[in-house]
């Protein structure tokens, strides 16, 4: 086999080893899945990236991910999160937080 052959064999298993990692990320189980604060949270934050588990922040840490993510939105022309409800998701990850 050539190296053009090897290259592609390589390329190809890179991309389907993405794919089953990506599709890894975005099937997480949130906590109080039937809610209606973790529906927020997955309808506003799944927009833009897959959802990462309320406990890989502290609650601290979540308040300036929040204003981040915020901040990102509006650099992407989305409309702002309303306050209620940026205030009702900050609360559920605070909750859910390590």
């Amino acid at each position: 086999m050539n190296l053009t052959g090897c290259n592609n064999i390589v390329n190809i298993f890179l991309f389907l080893f993405l794919i089953l990692l990506g599709g890894c990320a975005a099937n997480i189980i949130v906590p109080e899945a039937n809610t209606v604060d973790a529906k927020a949270f997955a309808e506003n934050c799944s927009s833009c990236h897959s959802l990462r588990h309320p406990n890989v922040h502290t609650a601290q840490e979540w308040e300036e991910v929040v204003n981040v993510m915020e901040m990102k939105r509006e650099k992407r022309g989305m409309a702002k999160t309303e306050e209620a409800t940026r205030l009702q998701i900050l609360a559920y990850l605070k909750r859910n937080a390590k």
